[in-house]
């Protein structure tokens, strides 16, 4: 009887392993495979894979003369907008190699690219300044900080196997 209850356990203990949602890296491989349609892919909760940073920098500077002194001033203000690893994010809009995904209920996306069949879908650029990568998020124009570049985007895949089995016990036949 106790071993009964040890396989027990030892077999639910498997099933919810295997049951369990595992987070992996989304490509192009996978929509083959499945044939998943745009709009089954927007129904797929995406997350990043690592932080994503976004850094906005705006420099004010102004002169004024003040009791006879030349008086010069600067600032300089840095925003950062940060996307922290495994932040749910939904996609938008598929054009080919290359989705938009939302990470806000408003109309803010991102752009993230497959190069290749198993290659996965990440973070791109829509230009560079100064060598540096740059991102449009909504309204506002960001560098994307180093490193942010090799983010990619994750979705977590349940494998479900269902196996049924019945006996019949067939009792035999006796001559009349």
């Amino acid at each position: 009887m106790n071993r009964m209850k040890t396989l027990f356990t030892l077999l639910t203990a498997m099933l919810l392993l295997v049951a369990c949602a595992r987070k992996s890296p989304y490509t192009k491989a996978i929509e083959e495979r499945y044939s998943l349609k745009v709009e089954e892919v927007k129904k797929i909760q995406f997350y990043t894979s690592d932080d994503i940073i976004l850094l906005k920098t705006q420099a004010q500077s102004g002169r004024e003369t003040n009791k006879g002194e030349l008086v010069v001033s600067s600032s300089t203000t840095d925003d950062r907008l940060i996307i922290k690893k495994g932040t749910p994010g939904v996609m938008v809009n598929s054009n080919g190699d290359k989705v938009q995904v939302s990470f806000e209920t408003d109309a803010k996306t991102l752009t993230f690219e497959s190069k290749s069949k198993n290659s996965s879908y990440y973070l791109l650029a829509d230009s560079l300044a100064n060598g540096k990568p740059i991102a449009k998020y909504g309204d506002e124009t960001y560098i994307i900080s180093q490193g942010s570049g090799v983010v990619y985007l994750q979705f977590k895949m349940k494998k479900l196997k269902k196996y049924k089995s019945r006996d019949t016990f067939v009792k035999g036949r006796k001559i009349d």
